[in-house]
């Protein structure tokens, strides 16, 4: 197959997909896009601790911190582009 035949394909290819989306746009529907809204608290413990390799593995640096009870807020935004796949 010829570089100009290659081309051509290509675009017609390209056309031919640009109408079937311009024609059917049910794939941006306001049934195919949710969203939602979520609170929350969150309790935990973290433990991070430095060290230095240079001088044989010396601990430099240690915090430890506690949590309880911190609000947490979520929002998410789904867009289904397939119906195995979501954005």
């Amino acid at each position: 197959m010829g570089k100009f035949n290659r081309v051509s394909l290509a675009t017609i290819l390209a056309v031919f997909s640009v109408q079937v989306f311009a024609d059917d746009n049910s794939w941006f529907t306001p049934e195919n896009i949710s969203a939602g809204l979520s609170t929350g608290f969150l309790s935990g413990e973290a433990r991070e601790r430095v060290y230095e390799p240079a001088e044989g593995g010396r601990k430099i640096s240690q915090l430890d911190w506690k949590y309880n009870h911190a609000p947490v807020i979520k929002g998410s935004l789904n867009w289904d582009v397939m119906p195995r796949f979501t954005v």
